[in-house]
């Protein structure tokens, strides 16, 4: 009987190692798909940053092409130190803000040649923003399109605060310089807004990123 139990326990033993055997082929392709998949999951994801030190600012942009001609991206920006510029861990004038805050924006562009993340595009975004400039804008590189007059002199005073949630539209260019290394991008748009007294305004803006793409 101890004989038949230990030729069973044999037989047991060869037939699984013939069965680990024959799927070792199969696990080493299962898992480089999966290497694949990952990696093509990855394509053309990039991270960039928009540096505004002159305005102490300091942005980052995510962005995802989810087909060859649309990508979805989400960018935020806020201010480098202290509005006051006391104990801040990066110089700025004193005027750099009336208000300090951040914005957040949901952006969804369109790749003309169908080569996203490259090439010319148009964007439209959806923002929300608490940051307030000396001269009444809401984002860096913005052109100076709301000073008040007064007296024929052109001064920063009794700016009426925009309200947070606002929209735009822009185009641009986005070129990989280096392969799967490098990234930059260069945006000209327009962000309609509404203030506290209901007026509508226009800020037309730059926005020059460089950063890493996968």
């Amino acid at each position: 009987m101890r004989r038949g139990i230990c030729t069973s326990i044999i037989l047991l033993i060869v037939a699984l190692a013939f069965a680990g055997a024959g799927d070792a082929p199969v696990s080493t392709t299962s898992t480089a798909q999966n290497e694949e998949t990952q990696v093509s999951l990855m394509a053309g994801l990039n991270i960039k940053v928009m540096p505004a030190f002159y305005w102490g600012t300091l942005g980052f942009e995510a962005e995802y092409p989810v087909t060859q001609k649309i990508s979805i991206g989400l960018n935020f920006a806020g201010n480098l130190g202290r509005a006051d510029g006391k104990n801040a861990n990066f110089k700025i004038k004193p005027e750099a803000y009336l208000e300090p805050g951040y914005n957040i924006d949901l952006v969804g562009k369109y790749y003309f040649k169908g080569e996203a993340p490259e090439g010319l595009y148009a964007t439209l975004n959806f923002s929300y923003n608490t940051k307030l400039y000396f001269d009444g804008n809401t984002r860096p590189f913005t052109l100076h399109n709301r000073w008040k007059e007064l007296a024929g002199l052109r001064v920063p005073n009794d700016l009426v605060k925009p309200k947070p949630f606002n929209s735009g539209l822009g185009i641009g260019y986005q070129l990989v310089i280096i392969p799967k290394h490098i990234i930059a991008n260069m945006m000209l748009a327009a962000q309609g807004q509404i203030d506290n007294n209901n007026d509508f305004f226009i800020s037309i803006y730059l926005v020059p990123s460089i950063g890493y793409v996968f």
